[in-house]
């Protein structure tokens, strides 16, 4: 490339890391003679230079769930905007918590520079042995574990609307879905939330206990009685 754009290798070097001073003539020659040979920086070895990687890692619970499809989504616009890149695990979106596991191991072994894992089944212990090594948050969920950071929505507040939205209506006898903590931290913890607000609001409340995570999907889909008597 060197020979090719007629300068010295360093010139080439602090041309493509925007080091050093340098002309923009002579800048956009070699970038264009780059271009031209089809040249891409190698981030490994550039990693192994500096110890920087510039490389945030996510583990994504499923990116098919619009929920966890817009949080990446997010991330990988903030990170761009600077100048990091964002490499993503995911465990398939299945209730195998194995496949999170692997995919967190999968992350580190890239030896990224910092941890964002999104997950509403990966349990604090699974997480915490790595903060010592890499700077870790967690996204989308509530999280106790002083060696784990969290960003997460106003749960209280969430419950807190669609209470007054059910209560709002009419509504006096109400079915919450509960989902285990197993399968869903934060949707656990909305159940339980969900029971104590509406028990607050004297409202009649049947709990309905989820083992398995397409159960909701046939209790909601379920016709009525009368139309089932009519098949």
């Amino acid at each position: 490339m060197a020979r090719e754009a007629g300068v010295s290798k360093s010139l080439v070097s602090r041309a493509l890391l925007s080091q050093g001073r340098i002309s923009e003539e002579t800048r956009q020659r070699i970038l264009e003679v780059a271009q031209r040979l089809g040249y891409v920086k190698n981030a490994m070895a550039q990693g192994l230079v500096s110890q920087r990687t510039h490389t945030p890692g996510v583990l994504v619970r499923g990116a098919a769930s619009p929920f966890y499809a817009h949080l990446h989504a997010a991330l990988e616009e903030r990170a761009a905007q600077r100048g990091y890149c964002v490499v993503a695990a995911t465990g398939a979106g299945t209730s195998a918590l194995d496949e999170e596991r692997r995919a967190l191991q999968t992350l580190l072994s890239l030896r990224v520079e910092g941890l964002v894992v999104c997950s509403g089944m990966l349990p604090a212990q699974d997480i915490t042995p790595f903060t010592g090594h890499v700077p870790t948050v967690v996204a989308g969920r509530p999280e106790r574990d002083p060696a784990l950071g969290s960003v997460l929505c106003d749960e209280d507040d969430g419950v807190g609307q669609l209470v007054d939205h059910l209560l709002g209506y009419g509504h006096r006898r109400v079915a919450v879905l509960q989902v285990p903590a197993r399968l869903s931290i934060p949707q656990h913890g909305r159940g339980i939330a969900m029971v104590h607000r509406l028990k607050e609001a004297g409202a009649s409340i049947r709990v309905m206990e989820l083992d398995e995570g397409l159960r909701h999907r046939r209790a909601r889909h379920r016709r009525p009685p009368q139309q089932e008597g009519r098949r």
